[in-house]
């Protein structure tokens, strides 16, 4: 961490200026909107969006989860004025790259993965970082998906995707569920009619992607281990310039993990020095998969310490049988005015054997 973190942060700016020293070079953050990762005051920073401010603010007027006053001036506009979005490189055309790039809850909104991190990259100085905030799809509303592939990211790559798919839309509309991090992690899974969407709604919006319109999505539902599985992959593939310098899990009770990637230098070639501390996927296995065997490590477990429960009580019922018998016995032998009156010497057996 860089002696010259800002003072005033919050706990999530904090945890990336752990990662990142922001103050260090020129910056863009991409998709700020009403909450900039990095401030003015932070360092040399410039926002790119899809909108400018102005339209943003129509996008979200009446909008309860976003301020308007905080959405700060947008320098970088993609979309053209006739309505036509540009590449990053394209909007950026004739300045110089930047030293840095951050993004917080947008790759897994981008239509096309393999092609928005090639456009970063051209935007990027070489050795320059691209700093990630995710949500991970275990513990936010994307809980119901499966996980994104690597082939559906060549799929949409080589569709030349600018807007989400049907495929996209589809799964995220109605995969969307009412839910929060804290509950997910304690292992409360809501079912099916917790879905924020109902098929007619579904299918409305699959219609306007098959016409071509932009429909907003989670295009990509992702956790640490495959993102960072998918990135080395790429990269072996020849289809990204990026090492994963760090990767951050996702802490307990929150829903986002954190990367930062490497712009590797141009011109390709890279020698395996380059790439030799490259964190490692925690699993030698899909995260799916890894989840598959230790739930099924998990239920077993439960499973045995229910059998030694049973086995238990079993016990403690014979225990109880033979108990109960010796104080019929011992009652039998009483007088009769003694009739009324448990034995003492057969209360204790019987507390003795319940304790056991």
């Amino acid at each position: 961490m860089t002696d010259r973190r800002p003072d005033r942060l919050n706990s999530r700016q904090r945890r990336l200026w752990d990662l990142h020293d922001f103050s260090s070079g020129r910056g863009l953050e991409i998709g700020p909107l009403h909450n900039p990762s990095v401030r003015h005051e932070h360092g040399a920073i410039e926002y790119l969006d899809v909108f400018s401010r102005e339209q943003l603010l129509r996008n979200y007027a009446g909008h309860a989860n976003v301020d308007p006053a905080a959405i700060p001036e947008v320098d970088h506009v993609l979309m053209a004025d006739d309505g036509r979005v540009r590449s990053i490189p394209e909007t950026l055309d004739g300045i110089e790259p930047f030293d840095w790039v951050m993004a917080s809850h947008v790759i897994e909104h981008v239509p096309d993965m393999i092609g928005w991190l090639d456009q970063v990259a051209q935007v990027t100085v070489d050795g320059g970082a691209l700093v990630l905030v995710v949500p991970d799809r275990r513990y936010c509303f994307d809980v119901h998906r499966p996980g994104t592939t690597l082939g559906q990211l060549l799929q949409a790559h080589e569709a030349g995707d600018v807007v989400p798919s049907v495929r996209a839309v589809y799964d995220y509309k109605r995969g969307h569920v009412g839910t929060n991090a804290a509950a997910l992690w304690r292992g409360e899974v809501p079912g099916y009619g917790a879905r924020l969407y109902d098929l007619p709604q579904v299918v409305e919006q699959v219609d306007a992607a098959r016409r071509g319109e932009y429909i907003d999505a989670h295009v990509w539902a992702l956790t640490p281990g495959t993102l960072l599985e998918q990135l080395v992959e790429l990269r072996q593939l020849g289809l990204s310039a990026w090492r994963v310098e760090s990767l951050v899990p996702t802490a307990r009770n929150l829903n986002e993990f954190y990367a930062v990637l490497r712009r590797l230098p141009r011109g390709g070639g890279w020698p395996a020095s380059l790439l030799a501390d490259e964190p490692r996927p925690e699993h030698e296995m899909p995260d799916w998969v890894a989840e598959q065997v230790e739930l099924r490590e998990r239920q077993r477990e439960l499973r045995s310490r229910l059998d030694a429960r049973k086995r238990r009580i079993a016990r403690l019922e014979k225990q109880l049988q033979r108990a109960r018998g010796e104080v019929r016995r011992l009652r039998e032998q009483q007088a009769p005015a003694d009739s009324r009156s448990l034995p003492r010497r057969a209360v204790g057996r019987l507390r003795r054997a319940l304790r056991r």
